[in-house]
């Protein structure tokens, strides 16, 4: 498993813990500062409209699925 991989699975416990539900998770290397180390979590509601423009295709100079 990534470093990036344990990250995220110790903040989904954590948040399993605290009796929130995760459902979407986004990882990798996304424009980053070059010389930047660590991580960044963000964690946020996601109702039903959000659910949907979340899935809806994508096409950007760094992030590209369902397209």
């Amino acid at each position: 498993m990534s470093s990036i991989g344990s990250v995220i699975t110790i903040f989904e416990i954590a948040l399993d813990g605290a009796g929130i539900t995760t459902t979407r998770f986004l990882t990798g290397s996304y424009v980053k500062a070059l010389d930047m180390a660590g991580a960044s979590v963000t964690v946020s509601v996601l109702d039903a409209q959000a659910k949907s423009l979340w899935d809806a295709p994508v096409h950007t100079a760094t992030l590209r699925w369902g397209a």
